[in-house]
């Protein structure tokens, strides 16, 4: 997780899984050697990202800096984010290039 980035109250962050889609054994209660399935992956935060809150961030996701996630809003492994955007909702939808962002640029060095 990137420098000033907050997670919001209630906001979950999930490096690992149960794959609901198939049958699966992954849970701890369940013996190590009987174990299969579920997914199991790293979670990338970058900087200057706001997390709203009871939002979802699932295995293999990748949260580029200065993006800002609405309240209850879910990124899987396969969301593709821009930096410096704003998304909501279930499915995560893009609502454009956040606004200000100049300062923020700045600071990490980016000139574009």
């Amino acid at each position: 997780m990137g420098d000033y980035s907050t997670l919001a109250t209630g906001t979950s962050v999930h490096c690992a899984s149960s794959d609901y889609r198939d049958c699966s054994l992954d849970l701890p209660s369940v013996p190590e050697d009987e174990r299969f399935g579920g997914d199991i992956g790293v979670v990338t935060i970058g900087k200057y990202v706001t997390v709203g809150s009871h939002s979802c961030i699932l295995p293999h996701s990748i949260v580029p800096d200065g993006v800002a996630l609405g309240a209850y809003t879910m990124i899987k492994g396969t969301t593709l984010l821009e930096p410096f955007h704003l998304y909501v909702g279930v499915p995560c939808r893009d609502l454009g290039k956040r606004k200000n962002q100049e300062r923020i640029r700045e600071k990490l060095g980016i000139t574009s």
